[in-house]
């Protein structure tokens, strides 16, 4: 949120026509055992979990992945629409 608030702030109030973007510290998830569907399944799962977390927002306008909210022990609740689409293309690059 502190990321589209600042976007918009910046597009919005001071009308600059800059671009504005961010940086992941995204660790690549390499499966151990490239012929086991396994591993893959878990380096994909890892990508999806660490990049769709941040990426279904911003980028896509999309809830984040069900499979993130089904992960027991992990306090991440569903956005609701609004900040969906408070948040969905405030990265310009």
């Amino acid at each position: 949120m502190a990321h589209s608030a600042v976007h918009k702030w910046y597009k919005q109030t001071l009308g600059v026509t800059g671009k504005v973007t961010l940086k992941f510290a995204n660790n690549l998830a390499v499966p151990r055992d490239l012929t086991k569907s396994s591993d893959l399944a878990a380096a994909s799962r890892h990508q999806d979990f660490i990049l769709g977390i941040m990426a279904n927002p911003l980028f896509l306008g999309k809830q984040y992945l069900s499979e993130a909210l089904a992960t027991p022990n992990l306090n991440l609740t569903a956005l609701p629409v609004e900040q969906i689409s408070y948040t969905n293309g405030t990265v310009d690059l």
